[in-house]
């Protein structure tokens, strides 16, 4: 796996299932000039770092997607405070083994990435257009879910900034029914996403970015 930069070492994945084009747009802006500079000056001693791929991008594209998520990963690691499934925080980076697809119900949908990890539930939500490459959707077949749907949505746009519950179904049950609604085919994932909503045993986030792991 190729090497990113930050303080310290990092890694970033060599290939792409989502990446959050919001989020990154939003955050880099609030990354100090003097940060960017010594990222940038790493990145040309370390020129492997860029191999990372962005399928169906143009090589140059790739390179500069590849480029401010690995300057945002090393920043929030720098500054944030970064948690795991095991053990949350406000931003959570880890490795696991998840189902991912499009959950659709009526005119709404999400990106979903989910399933259980040593007792603890957990899913990633975003938009379906931040998916790299083709996806196949799933269709949940439960009516009330679709304002379920649309309230995620609203939840991973604003990140967590949306008053009240999901309608109809808790947090818990609309981990489940996505992952019903999904093929039971699992890929080992890296990501980095930021928290919505956590418990003991269920978490929900939105990720800046999914990458197949190695």
């Amino acid at each position: 796996m190729a090497k990113q930069s930050g303080r310290g070492k990092h890694h970033l994945p060599k290939y792409y299932l989502y990446i959050s084009s919001t989020k990154v747009d939003n955050l880099l802006p609030q990354i100090p000039a003097k940060f960017v500079k010594s990222f940038e000056t790493e990145i040309k001693v370390n020129a492997g770092m860029l191999s990372a791929t962005v399928r169906e991008k143009p090589a140059g594209e790739q390179a500069e997607i590849s480029k401010k998520v690995g300057l945002l990963s090393a920043y929030l690691e720098r500054e944030e405070r970064i948690g795991s499934i095991a053990l949350p925080d406000r931003y959570i980076k880890d490795v696991a083994s998840l189902q991912y697809g499009v959950v659709a119900e009526y005119a709404s949908d999400i990106a979903f990435f989910g399933g259980y990890v040593n007792g603890v539930k957990l899913g990633l939500i975003g938009a379906s257009s931040s998916l790299v490459g083709s996806v196949s959707s799933s269709e949940a077949n439960h009516a009330p879910y679709y304002y379920t749907l649309k309230f995620l949505n609203g939840l991973a746009q604003f990140d967590g900034n949306v008053s009240g519950g999901p309608p109809y179904c808790s947090y818990s049950e609309a981990v489940d029914i996505a992952l019903r609604a999904l093929p039971p085919v699992t890929s080992r994932v890296e990501f980095l996403a930021r928290t919505l909503y956590s418990k003991s045993d269920v978490i929900v986030a939105t990720p800046i970015y999914v990458a197949l792991a190695d």
